[in-house]
């Protein structure tokens, strides 16, 4: 079974298209947010070369079935030169966030949370540019103890700070990256080996670490790394920056004044005592923060099957709809003791993913202050 056909059972939930629609708004080309409640900040800006900024980044604050909370931060990057690389990044962070909220309310293995998403957005991405359009991918889960799973796939980069020492953890998915001596190798090097939207080939890398007060973990697209990678002065802005909001806009500026050869985005996340436990929720509660505003939305979920243990980097499960069983001779026709026709219930509308679709409350807050 290819990809194009578990694209179309699959489907797109209703939650997945809002978010969707979000990330692909009118936005200003640059913007910094600090999300205070998160110890977290996110930065982007277009550069000096670029006419689109094709970068996407968010935080987000997701709860499992339990009520306990997660801290995800992810980090899209749409391939220069390819098809509609705005729509890729927007596409794929909306699968992840999507993704992971419900299927959050099924598991209890976030790990496999990750996996399932990140394919599920290889999946619509190929589906639709046949692997002629793609985003590279860089993104990080944290529990309430300080429990981290990250993965990524493309040459975003996760960072952990420990003290002053700055640490890459992902791996450039280029030659230079796979080789680690990009000093010594020529601009065909850079290139991507993989990328979200490549299709049944894709291998993202994915491990867990468990995070100490104090420290942090940073995300950032080629545009904010590369040029201060070359020298100390990457290292220095991250060791020197008194909070995250002040140090992800330090890179962006820094990569902005270096000639902005590409979009530059940063994103960070201070582990501090009390992140991510809030109270529960009487419903799935999602928070997305990107640097131009903030959403929250509630949703009621409807049951799903629980996901199997082993999650491969291609199609979700079928979840196409089936018909309801019903018994010969019987009728949707109600009547009362009188004798009298009874109209029946009305039921709720399906939604693509065979779940019901149920009113949401969905609320942004484009220029909410004090975050």
């Amino acid at each position: 079974m290819d990809l194009e056909t578990n694209f179309n059972r699959a489907g797109r939930s209703t939650l997945e298209n809002q978010l969707s629609t979000w990330f692909m708004r009118r936005t200003a080309v640059n913007g910094v947010r600090r999300v205070a409640s998160v110890f977290a900040a996110v930065a982007t800006d277009v550069g000096g070369v670029r006419s689109e900024n094709q970068d996407r980044l968010a935080i987000a604050r997701i709860r499992d079935r339990t009520g306990r909370a997660f801290i995800l931060a992810a980090l899209a990057d749409g391939m220069g030169g390819m098809r509609e690389g705005a729509e890729c990044a927007a596409t794929t962070l909306a699968c992840l966030i999507g993704g992971i909220a419900e299927r959050a309310q099924a598991s209890d293995v976030p790990r496999d949370w990750l996996l399932h998403s990140a394919s599920v957005a290889n999946v619509r991405l190929h589906a639709k540019f046949k692997g002629k359009g793609g985003s590279t991918l860089s993104t990080i889960l944290a529990s309430g103890t300080g429990d981290v799973c990250w993965l990524s796939v493309g040459d975003s980069r996760v960072y952990v700070t420990e003290g002053k020492k700055l640490t890459q953890i992902s791996v450039d998915d280029t030659i230079a990256g796979q080789l680690a001596s990009p000093a010594q190798l020529g601009p065909d090097h850079s290139k991507l080996l993989q990328y979200v939207g490549i299709g049944e080939s894709l291998e993202p890398h994915i491990d867990q670490f468990q995070i100490t007060v104090g420290n942090s973990i940073l995300l950032t697209s080629d545009g904010a790394h590369y040029l201060p990678s070359q020298s100390n002065l990457f290292g220095l802005i991250v060791e020197h920056a008194a909070d995250p909001g002040t140090c992800v806009h330090r890179l962006v500026e820094l990569s902005k004044w270096s000639g902005g050869a590409d979009n530059a985005s940063a994103a960070m996340v201070t582990w501090e005592a009390g992140s991510g436990n809030e109270t529960r929720q009487t419903l799935p509660a999602l928070e997305v923060w990107d640097p131009f505003g903030e959403l929250q939305i509630l949703w009621q979920v409807s049951p799903r099957e629980a996901p199997q243990e082993r999650v491969a980097p291609v199609p979700p499960p079928d979840m196409k709809r089936k018909p309801p069983n019903k018994q010969p001779g019987s009728s949707n026709k109600r009547r009362s003791r009188g004798g009298h026709k009874v109209k029946p219930k009305p039921q709720p509308r399906r939604n693509d993913s065979g779940g019901d679709e149920v009113p949401q409350l969905l609320i942004e807050f484009p220029n909410k202050k004090g975050t």
